[in-house]
């Protein structure tokens, strides 16, 4: 039975912000600019290739842990430039709403990182029974679209029950804050009804880099015809048009059912599949899915069997077929994923196809062409798209494809007993290891530059002499001088990203384009700058290994993702390795080459009568020559009577890194603002009473009249509405000078 994982995680009042353009977002969200601080290093060679540290997640956590939730688990995906990165979090950080909004989209400008939720807040909103945990999450190449399943509602007319069955759907949130229901039902009677999932589930599978295409795979009904079917349905979601995605070549559905080629078809929990499981199923522009049918999971003891197919175009064509184009008579046989001990049956694979969508990788024990031979034995296949044929791939029987060049002509293939890899050009397979192993054997992660010139993958199999005690270390094959290089070596054992991240699609790089970086995470201490005793992230190159976390951190290190250039190194550490960064809980931070920002706000500081000492901000490291800014402020009569402007008290403010911090005290729930010239206008909603720190930017025009002229007046209106009674406001002058 196929279930859902399912993540209960309390509803917490934290609040939300409502700045700028963001107020007209129903996304909203959830924005938190993180401190600007210099360029931070433990020595003058504490980073290789002139990298400097940038904090990506924001300073202001909630005390929640950022890209290491908990301190264990990892899920990073960044932009091909680096400008962006979607990362996992334990909670609402920032100015973050809902304990739900698990996933950050951190983005990179002229001034520094800022973060907002990356999904949109719930529109319809229900007592909590423990859904709308997202899961399944894959992000736009942009991260600004986001598609994720949940237990619970995100749309007006997507019924959730007040049970613990709640109505599961696949939703594509945008940045504008719409909302789109990919799995609403298109018949009057769907099974089950909205609202009451039972077993059922639905799964994405992959879609368009923009995803402006989605395809998933579910058992409940949706379209007409459904209803004859007992095996799940593969659908196809395009411009908010819904279609069966898994017809045969005649148009028509098996009742049996439909699957995706690669995503463990007996999978009794999805959140146990990594990306390596899912072996580009979907091409990477969209225009390509891998499937079978009838779905394996629903076959009976003696059906009919599963043949392999490709649809393009909207049409599907068959795959496992012989030299005349009838179905292989055995059809496509599934072998295990590499990414898991042999015996772990939740990770199958019938086919792996090429990134570009030419060509698929896939097994069957007949004799598909004249030269593969007949005794029965798991023979490998290639398929070319272009010329619909199969051809054979000796040396290569059985195996299973872990990463492969973007054509699919060269790639790194595995067993139990076997290592290698399969050249097209060559059109031989070399092998890299051969050693007996009756279980757990593992080849993966595993990556590939897009040439397929570079493979580098991670397995406990001793290759070439190194990794003498079996522990699991990273190697790099380069096919163009056959060498083979444990870049981990000497270690006790080495992991490349996200080695344990579970139930996602999409994998990290690890491996820079041109194959020439190559980054892991190890416990040992590879450089002797790395005293901590902790696992630390560190990057290979030719001329040797360097360390790009600190080394001193009390807590481990986890390599994120990188940039596609691998200039952008993104890491989770609980080491503060910017000035503001102080909580001690895991934050995200980019080893950007040539990082830092040219403009470093420094604090401005307030005194006189109208000022309160007490409350500092956190610290930010000057540059040479910078200035410090100070001046007095003061406070006008509130608007409200006094009665009224009793429940908003002023405490500390001052002027940090181009923000206005206020302390404020309420003595009831309700809405607090901060606006005024000069700023960009905020508010947070508490839900109870007490002392609180509101955060107001400074908008660019005021950044730069400090700059220029050295002083600065800032007007600032603070308002309060409760929940229940008058609203009130206080006014208030800073006057800051250099």
């Amino acid at each position: 039975m196929r279930t859902l994982y399912q993540s209960a995680v309390r509803e917490q009042g934290f609040s939300c912000l409502a700045a700028g353009v963001l107020t007209r977002m129903i996304v909203v969200a959830c924005v938190a600019v993180a401190v600007l601080a210099a360029p931070v290093a433990a020595s003058a060679d504490a980073l290789p290739d002139g990298r400097v540290y940038e904090q990506v997640s924001p300073v202001l956590k909630n005390g929640f842990d950022a890209g290491a939730p908990s301190g264990t688990y990892q899920y990073a995906i960044a932009m091909a430039d680096g400008d962006g990165l979607l990362y996992s979090s334990r909670g609402p950080m920032g100015d973050a709403t809902r304990g739900l909004q698990e996933y950050s989209v951190g983005r990179r400008n002229a001034d520094g990182w800022s973060s907002v939720s990356a999904l949109p807040p719930t529109w319809v909103e229900h007592p909590y029974v423990g859904g709308h945990t997202p899961v399944s999450v894959v992000p736009s190449n942009d991260l600004k679209s986001l598609l994720f399943t949940a237990l619970g509602s995100y749309v007006p007319d997507n019924p959730e029950t007040a049970s613990a069955q709640l109505s599961n759907a696949l939703n594509l949130g945008h940045a504008d804050g719409s909302v789109e229901w990919l799995t609403r039902p298109q018949i009057p009677n769907p099974v089950p009804a909205p609202g009451n999932i039972g077993a059922s589930v639905f799964q994405p599978v992959g879609g368009t880099p923009d995803l402006s295409t989605v395809y998933f795979w579910g058992q409940p009904t949706l379209l007409p015809g459904d209803a004859l079917r007992s095996g799940w349905g593969l659908y196809e979601y395009s411009a908010g048009r819904l279609e069966h995605a898994g017809t045969l070549p005649d148009g028509s559905e098996d009742p049996g059912g439909a699957a995706p080629a690669s995503t463990g078809f007996t999978a009794a929990d999805f959140n146990r599949l990594t990306p390596e499981a899912f072996g580009n199923q979907v091409s990477r522009d969209g225009s390509t899915l891998w499937f079978v049918s009838p779905d394996p999971g629903k076959l009976p003891v003696a059906g009919p069997v599963t043949q392999l197919y490709v649809r393009r175009g909207g049409h599907s064509t068959l795959v496992s077929h012989r030299v005349d184009g009838s179905p292989a008579p055995s059809g496509a046989t599934a072998v295990y994923t590499l990414n898991g001990p042999l015996s772990d049956p939740y990770a199958h694979q019938f086919a792996f196809g090429s990134a570009d969508g030419s060509s698929a990788v896939f097994q069957s024990v007949d004799a598909l062409t004249a030269d593969a031979p007949g005794d029965g034995s798991l023979k490998s296949y290639r398929y070319e798209v272009g010329s619909n044929t199969v051809r054979y791939l000796p040396g290569v029987d059985g195996a299973t494809v872990v990463a492969a060049s973007d054509d699919g002509r060269r790639f790194l293939f595995g067993d139990q007993t076997r290592i290698g890899v399969w050249d097209d050009g060559t059109k031989t397979a070399k092998l890299l290891s051969a050693q007996a192993v009756t279980s757990d054997m593992q080849v993966a992660p595993a990556r590939a530059t897009a040439s397929g010139s570079v493979f580098v993958f991670s397995t406990g199999v001793q290759i070439g002499g190194a990794n003498s005690g079996g522990t699991v270390q990273v190697y790099r094959y380069d096919v163009g001088r056959d060498t083979t290089v444990c870049v981990s070596c000497p270690s006790g054992g080495a992991t490349l990203a996200n080695q344990d991240n579970v139930g996602q699609l999409l994998a990290p790089r690890d491996v820079s384009a041109d194959g020439q970086r190559v980054f892991f995470q190890s416990p040992s201490a590879l450089v002797s700058r790395d005293s901590n005793g902790q696992q630390d992230v560190y990057e290979w190159t030719p001329a040797g290994v360097s360390l790009i976390s600190s080394g001193r951190s009390p807590r481990p290190s986890y390599l994120l993702d990188t940039s596609a250039s691998g200039d952008d190194v993104f890491f989770a550490t609980s080491e503060g390795l910017s000035a503001g960064d102080t909580d001690g809980s895991y934050d995200v931070y980019d080893a950007r080459v040539g990082g830092g920002f040219k403009k470093v706000d420094q604090v401005a500081s307030c005194s006189g009568d109208g000022c309160r000492s007490g409350t500092s901000a956190p610290a930010v490291l000057p540059s040479p020559g910078s200035a410090r800014f100070s001046g007095a402020d003061n406070q006008e009569p509130p608007e409200e009577a006094p009665e009224s402007s009793a429940k908003l008290r002023l405490g500390d403010r001052q002027v940090v890194g181009g923000r206005l911090e206020v302390s404020v005290s309420i003595a009831r729930p309700g809405r607090l603002s901060v606006s005024g010239g000069g700023l960009r206008s905020m508010s947070r909603t508490y839900v109870r009473a007490g002392t609180y720190k509101l955060v107001a930017v400074l908008s660019a025009s005021a950044r730069r009249s400090l700059k220029s002229k050295h002083r600065l007046k800032l007007s600032v209106r603070v308002g309060f509405s409760p929940q229940s009674g008058p609203a009130s406001s206080v006014k208030f002058v800073v006057n800051a000078k250099a």
